[in-house]
């Protein structure tokens, strides 16, 4: 298995927004997704929203799993730059 960092751009660092970025979907599909089960953080898996931390994994059914390593930088509009680990 091989490891890619993946730079996303999201508007905080709820689950539900960071599953949205990573899944290239809504952040109401996230959700939707989030209290079906399909996501996962640090092997739990969740059905409420929460913030992640530094070095959480986010693993999302039929996505891939991702290990969230920092902050990189906000934008000029106050979004944040997330730089994540890639699992293949």
């Amino acid at each position: 298995t091989g490891v890619q960092t993946v730079l996303f751009r999201s508007s905080s660092l709820r689950l539900d927004s960071v599953v949205a970025q990573l899944s290239h979907c809504s952040r109401s599909e996230a959700l939707k997704k989030i209290h079906a089960g399909f996501v996962k953080v640090n092997d739990v898996v969740l059905e409420q929203n929460l913030q992640l931390c530094n070095n959480d994994f986010v693993s999302i059914r039929k996505t891939g799993r991702f290990q969230f390593k920092e902050v990189v930088s906000t934008t000029k509009k106050g979004r944040l730059v997330l730089n994540f680990d890639q699992y293949i």
